[in-house]
């Protein structure tokens, strides 16, 4: 099992803008201003980035690229923490 940290207060999630729980992520580096409030949304944010990504360069299937799931988990891993927010 991981250490979670955990945070006090309300934490909007970044993609469906619902309120993070103790099953939420947030940005391991920097400020981690950024937070998910499940791995369903985490992924989902993960995918439209990829997929912005190979539009911009010109990829003719990005409507339909996505991270397996072991790249997708080394993503989640190096970059993401899970975190327990606690609400008031």
């Amino acid at each position: 099992m991981i250490d979670k940290a955990r945070v006090h207060g309300d934490r909007i999630c970044q993609q469906c803008k619902g309120l993070c729980h103790e099953k939420a992520w947030r940005q391991q580096i920097g400020r981690r201003k950024s937070y998910w409030c499940d791995e369903t949304c985490l992924r989902r944010h993960l995918n439209e980035g990829l997929r912005e990504s190979c539009r911009e360069v010109g990829c003719s299937n990005w409507r339909e690229i996505e991270y397996d799931d072991e790249d997708y988990r080394e993503m989640r891993d190096e970059f993401y923490e899970p975190v327990a927010v606690i609400a008031p």
